[in-house]
């Protein structure tokens, strides 16, 4: 998430305090989406809001990363390219014991988390591959990586769409293997970043909010209830939902409103804060959900409490070892 800092960041230098704070709002829904917190109000509450809310999240950081990757590879895509993969070698190894402990080891399996990820930390392969793709194209015209972003996200949402319609989805051997064909580098980390990109070179994303944004806003937001009210009724239960096509509107969209909060901040702890609970979240979710007799509920609000207690400890790391 959240490699948006990729180059030093001064402490001082005042920063979209809007941003920010989204994206430890964001954070924290992740936590709920993990937690399964809205199964304490139904599961159909929380159908829609880990298939349908909840999918909006990872797109929202790709098009973040992708707003400030120019600037941040004015001197070359290598620093900026070693930097993710350091932060995703870093956590790998972080979470390896919960790997060992908590799944069924294999070479198979090991070697699928170490190319493709271990649970949430696919968004930083996924963010390395996307914006290396984006380097090749970077001379593609504005509308034709819009059009080329669409047309992969598009193609990871019929891939999905095959597969839930085809497989026995209440029994897949590995479902995480089937998640990664469309929640990749291909179908979600270069199309977003790509946007993102967009955005920051037509300035989409500065000036007052107009009924035109409004207007855009509502109509993602209706497409994306259609579109989970949809696979609700007509897809299986069990089904992969991990790409939304009505992200390629709503995201960019949350975006802008985010963009133009008027916030200022200075330092980074906010943003720091919000990454140690994306990243560390599982750490912590993992053991308590296989130690301890907890409500959904209880689960979501203990592994939030202990995130944030856990985050200044994280945060002290960072000074030391590049977590975020």
């Amino acid at each position: 998430m959240l490699a948006t800092a990729t180059i030093p960041i001064s402490q001082d230098k005042p920063r979209h305090g809007g941003l920010d704070i989204i994206r430890l709002v964001l954070a924290c829904m992740v936590v709920l989406a993990h937690s399964s917190f809205f199964l304490i109000v139904s599961p159909e509450a929380h159908f829609y809001f880990l298939n349908g809310v909840a999918r909006i999240i990872v797109p929202f950081f790709f098009v973040m990363s992708g707003y400030f990757l120019e600037a941040q590879t004015r001197d070359g895509i290598w620093p900026w390219a070693r930097r993710v993969l350091s932060f995703y070698l870093i956590w790998s190894l972080l979470y390896l014991p919960i790997m060992l402990i908590f799944e069924d080891f294999s070479l198979l399996r090991f070697g699928f988390y170490a190319i493709f990820g271990y649970a949430h930390l696919w968004f930083l392969p996924a963010l390395l591959g996307g914006g290396l793709i984006f380097h090749l194209l970077r001379k593609l015209g504005n509308r034709r990586l819009v059009g080329l972003a669409v047309l992969l996200v598009a193609a990871g949402v019929a891939l999905q769409y095959y597969e839930n319609m085809t497989y026995d989805m209440a029994h897949l051997a590995f479902r995480r293997v089937h998640e990664a064909e469309s929640r990749n580098f291909l179908f979600m980390g270069f199309p977003y970043v790509a946007i993102g990109v967009v955005i920051r070179r037509t300035r989409f994303a500065e000036g007052k909010i107009q009924a035109r944004d409004w207007g855009l806003l509502g109509l993602g937001i209706a497409a994306l209830a259609g579109e989970v009210g949809f696979n609700s009724v007509f897809m299986p239960a069990e089904g992969i939902y991990e790409v939304v096509f009505s992200a390629v509107l709503v995201a960019p969209m949350l975006f802008r409103f985010a963009r133009v909060l008027p916030l200022r901040l200075r330092g980074r702890t906010v943003r720091d804060l919000s990454s140690a609970i994306y990243f560390s979240h599982l750490l912590l979710l993992v053991p308590l959900r296989a130690g301890f007799d907890l409500s959904f509920g209880e689960l979501a609000a203990l592994t939030l409490a202990l995130d944030f207690a856990l985050a200044p400890l994280l945060l002290m790391l960072n000074r030391r070892i590049p977590l975020f």
